[in-house]
């Protein structure tokens, strides 16, 4: 029995690489899309874009996301903010 429950164990690395091949497959789906259809599947209006040479970039940001650790006997609360930003 811990032999199937150790088979089912993955490391922090194998669950990353899993992430990432996921998110990979997901954004390889709108590749050759137009904006327009990028925009329409996914709903995402793009918050700014600059020139490049072969046209231009556009970036998409999600809204921030706020995190706090809770303050302990000898360190203070401290909270951060996150936010992905993707390049199209």
């Amino acid at each position: 029995m811990l032999l199937g429950i150790l088979a089912g164990c993955q490391t922090a690395e194998e669950h990353d690489a899993k992430i990432n091949a996921d998110l990979d497959d997901r954004l390889n789906a709108y590749n050759g899309a137009t904006m327009a259809e990028f925009q329409a599947r996914t709903g995402m209006l793009p918050d700014d874009a600059y020139p490049i040479e072969g046209g231009r970039v556009f970036v998409f940001r999600t809204s921030p996301v706020f995190m706090t650790l809770p303050a302990t006997d000898v360190t203070p609360a401290v909270t951060r903010s996150v936010q992905c930003q993707l390049l199209v």
